[in-house]
């Protein structure tokens, strides 16, 4: 089973979520999210969520796993220990916070936030997706 994400809803959502706006108004990151070594960057400052376009000095969090794990994390209700990163990074083999723990800490709840959201843009599929 193939996941598909589609960024742009994920953007649209949070970007128009309450929470998300007053957990993240003073964040200023970059998160590179990694898919089975396939890497998007985001951007997520000042209550927007975006395609990182470079630039800046922005703090960066990598958060690096298999399709699996992803697949896992991003359930409607996912299980005990994929529920959250801190939890994944600890309890999964497949997963792990590649870079920018401190930066993530500092950030907590608007990522935090931001991958819940997330889940509401996963679209699953049979068929590989390029």
């Amino acid at each position: 089973m193939k996941m598909a994400l589609d960024w742009d809803a994920w953007f649209a959502c949070a970007n128009a979520d309450p929470e998300f706006a007053l957990v993240s108004r003073w964040s200023d990151l970059r998160l590179r999210l990694v898919i089975d070594g396939a890497a998007t960057d985001v951007r997520l400052a000042a209550s927007t969520l975006s395609r990182d376009k470079g630039g800046g000095d922005a703090g960066t969090v990598v958060l690096e796993g298999a399709a699996a794990a992803w697949g896992d994390f991003l359930q409607a209700l996912p299980a005990r220990h994929n529920h959250h990163v801190l939890a994944m990074n600890q309890c999964r083999d497949d997963f792990r916070i590649a870079d920018g723990f401190h930066v993530l800490v500092r950030n907590l709840s608007a990522i935090t936030v931001a991958l819940e959201l997330l889940r509401a843009s996963v679209v699953t599929r049979t068929e590989y997706i390029a």
